[in-house]
């Protein structure tokens, strides 16, 4: 089993490399390959820990082939985030739902990016919110630490993000109004890199919030 994830750990690292290159097929099919890694790891998780979320996020995953963006005065969070080995708890469920919740949201962003490439398909931004919405749903089961808060603030900012670009502003303007709230929920940092971070989360909402009422008017 400790074999299985750190193949998953290494493919993702690898497709995050080639989505900063901007190879985003490439980094796609790294992304899955982790994603059908972690596929095999949650069946015998579930048997462990019978309280372990379900294994059927993955199978609706696996069908889809395909630092930060300035957008105007907002931003996308397009960094792909990478995972580390854990040497005492990388194996445990709670490892494991960061794990996961990690490569869908690069999965995610990279459909995301492919969107916004010239002749973008249209299927990628609804692949994109998909991935998004079950990131981000991962990353709220557990503890919020460091590593649930960055995908959490990231997922619900790129949906936000890209339902305003879409001009649902009612739809972009709940999930800012969520990621405000959730950022105001979280215990004080304990690192100025990580309080930098909510800082831009929060700023980037009423950015983006305050330019809806504009395109209202």
């Amino acid at each position: 089993m400790s074999d299985e994830i750190k193949v998953a750990i290494i493919q993702n690292n690898v497709a995050a490399e080639y989505l900063r290159q901007g190879h985003h097929t490439l980094a796609l099919e790294h992304f899955e390959s982790a994603a059908k890694h972690l596929h095999q790891i949650a069946i015998t998780l579930k048997d462990m820990c019978p309280s372990h979320s379900s294994t059927s996020d993955f199978e609706d995953i696996l069908t889809f082939k395909e630092t930060c963006i300035l957008k105007g005065d907002s931003f996308i969070s397009s960094s792909p985030i990478l995972l580390h080995e854990y040497s005492d708890n990388f194996l445990s469920p709670e490892a494991y739902r960061i794990q996961s919740a990690t490569i869908l949201f690069n999965m995610g962003l990279t459909c995301h990016l492919s969107f916004m490439r010239p002749n973008g398909i249209n299927d990628a931004l609804s692949n994109a919110m998909t991935l998004y919405e079950m990131a981000c749903s991962l990353g709220l089961q557990g503890s919020q630490d460091e590593d649930s808060s960055q995908i959490v603030m990231a997922a619900l900012n790129n949906m936000g993000e890209l339902h305003h670009e879409l001009g649902n502003f009612k739809r972009s303007k709940s999930y800012l109004e969520d990621l405000t709230a959730y950022i105001l929920s979280l215990d004080d940092p304990l690192e100025q890199e990580e309080a930098d971070e909510r800082h831009g989360f929060m700023l980037n909402a009423m950015v983006l919030r305050s330019s809806h009422g504009a395109a209202a008017a």
